[in-house]
């Protein structure tokens, strides 16, 4: 907080330390994107809603999240859409600076704080963001994916015409960048791979030692530790209904 009042930038050295805590809770994968980040770009501790604009979130861990340098410095970078009323800066004259000093972070443990995580949660949810934070909320609700085989890619959709649903889905795909072409391209191969083992496993009687192989394939694809298993489970289960 002294660092804001002071018009300094918050200390990285308080989100680096988590670094491999929350690249573990995400696999080594893109927590927007689904890419591994050996893959695509380094990743990084992001700040779901920006440190410049909700400053005092800086050092609050459920604001952070695993991210891919491209999806979060290239594309998301400081903007975040909300349809409701942004979360505002506290009033920080001298009467209250030294009874708020310390707890503008929200606290998970202490309930009765002023400004505690039920506080946060409950300020989060008016804003209605725009952005999915997939911390918080199942995505597979609101995502869909659509083959095109004439450009050889699978591209992000909504998955229902809601309105809020369409909004969410494309203000995603614009701020992160989720269509962009290496991405499509890397869906568009394990589709390929996918399709290819659901056809197979087709062809072969269900007491086949290699049916059983394959489907372990297919499950290994949709596993929470396999890159772009939102698609995979998305089509295996949801366009093929797949009992996997």
């Amino acid at each position: 907080m002294q660092r804001h009042l002071a018009g300094e930038e918050p200390s990285e050295r308080h989100w680096s330390a988590a670094k491999r805590w929350l690249k573990r809770e995400s696999f080594g994968k893109c927590a927007y994107c689904e890419a591994r980040t050996d893959t695509v770009a380094h990743g990084d501790i992001e700040h779901f809603r920006p440190k410049t604009i909700y400053w005092w979130l800086a050092y609050c861990w459920d604001n952070w999240l695993f991210a891919c340098q491209i999806c979060n410095e290239s594309y998301k970078r400081a903007q975040f859409p909300v349809a409701g009323a942004r979360m505002t800066e506290w009033d920080l004259d001298d009467a209250v600076l030294s009874e708020i000093a310390g707890s503008l972070a929200p606290c998970p443990l202490d309930g009765d704080a002023r400004y505690c995580l039920g506080a946060y949660w409950a300020e989060a949810k008016a804003e209605r963001a725009d952005l999915i934070d997939p911390y918080r909320e199942d995505p597979s609700s609101l995502l869909a994916w659509k083959v095109d085989s004439i450009e050889e890619a699978v591209m992000v959709v909504p998955a229902s015409r809601r309105a809020a649903t369409q909004r969410r889905v494309k203000a995603c795909v614009r701020v992160l960048g989720l269509n962009r072409e290496e991405l499509y391209r890397e869906r568009w191969a394990k589709y390929v791979d996918l399709k290819l083992y659901v056809r197979v496993r087709a062809k072969l009687p269900g007491n086949d030692p290699l049916r059983a192989e394959i489907e372990r394939k297919i499950e290994s694809m949709m596993a929470d530790d396999a890159s772009y298993a939102g698609m995979c489970r998305y089509f295996v289960r949801r366009v093929w209904k797949l009992p996997l």
